[in-house]
């Protein structure tokens, strides 16, 4: 009987041990397993980071001075310099014609500033209170003599640095003078008509101040697809002796001598120069039937003339 009894102790002793010995391998096992778990978990969450870092970084644009990263594909550009605050009320005003009239399109929306001229606080909070998207400070674009332009197209060179922006693939530029008052969304597709070989800019025709038009182009409003090698080249032809270039209107006339026969062109309606009121008789129902876009070019809005009171109270009664 103590025989039996020692033999079933003995046994039950061997099982508790060989319970005890397969829970611990089984826990040892399982820790390790979590523990590599954890670890997989750990690279894969570094290498997210990286890659986020990664896009962020390749999505920073790079013209600018300051930190900020393009969102969409395509972007509208404005230059204001801060030496007139009419020009920052009136892209607080325009930038809210522009959304109004581009419903369903997606693009950033950009001010640029001028590194040694930049805004003040106040005016980019009600910037970007208006609806532009962020501020993107830029360095001065000179002209090969700065001398020999009007003082108030001294930094419009500057404009040209949307070329280089590279992480659109087109941007459309306007000027802040400008009122939307129609659907523009076709506006954003002109770029894709830029193949470096027939055409290089997108734009409308200029008109003289009697109304006639010119056998050139305005700035005012352009379409691009940006590019750093057509950057870099319109920079050499900046920098050399260009005899029959006028400097003037700045770099509207460097851009029409560069491109006097390769831009594509859009329909005034998208450019529609007030002095055109006066094929409308200065009729502003009349003209906005066929226009979309208003530019105060020489007539503006906060200093109006009397036979353009109409349009310049379009833009007088939008609120900022």
């Amino acid at each position: 009987m103590k025989k039996i009894i020692f033999k079933f102790t003995h046994i039950a002793i061997i099982s508790l041990a060989v319970i005890s010995c397969w829970y611990f391998f089984i826990n040892r096992c399982s820790l390790q397993k979590t523990s590599t778990l954890n670890r997989i978990d750990q690279i894969k969450s570094i290498k997210t980071i990286s890659n986020l870092e990664k896009t962020i970084d390749n999505d920073r644009i790079k013209s600018c001075l300051n930190n900020v990263s393009s969102v969409n594909k395509i972007a509208l550009t404005s230059l204001i310099v801060a030496d007139n605050p009419n020009y920052v009320i009136s892209a607080a005003k325009s930038i809210k014609t522009i959304i109004q009239n581009t419903k369903g399109l997606n693009f950033d929306k950009i001010v640029i500033e001028i590194e040694n001229k930049r805004l003040k606080e106040e005016s980019k909070q009600l910037l970007l209170k208006a609806g532009w998207d962020f501020i993107c400070t830029v360095r001065h674009i000179y002209s090969a003599d700065d001398s020999k332009l009007y003082k108030h197209h001294k930094e419009t060179y500057t404009k040209l640095i949307t070329i280089n922006m590279t992480e659109y693939e087109g941007i459309v530029y306007m000027d802040t003078d400008i009122l939307v008052i129609g659907d523009i969304k076709e506006l954003f597709t002109f770029y894709k008509k830029i193949d470096f070989i027939n055409y290089f800019i997108a734009v409308a025709q200029d008109t003289e101040a009697d109304g006639k038009p010119r056998d050139r182009f305005n700035s005012g409003v352009f379409s691009v697809r940006p590019n750093s090698t057509e950057f870099s080249r319109l920079m050499r032809l900046r920098d050399t002796n260009i005899t029959d270039l006028s400097f003037a209107h700045g770099e509207q006339n460097f851009l029409n001598h560069c491109y006097k026969d390769k831009w594509y062109k859009f329909d005034f309606k998208f450019n529609g120069i007030v002095w055109i009121l006066q094929n409308y008789e200065w009729n502003l129902k009349k003209m906005t039937i066929d226009v979309r876009i208003f530019h105060f070019t020489s007539i503006k809005p906060w200093d109006c003339m009397s036979k353009a009171a109409d349009v310049c109270k379009l833009w007088n009664d939008i609120p900022i």
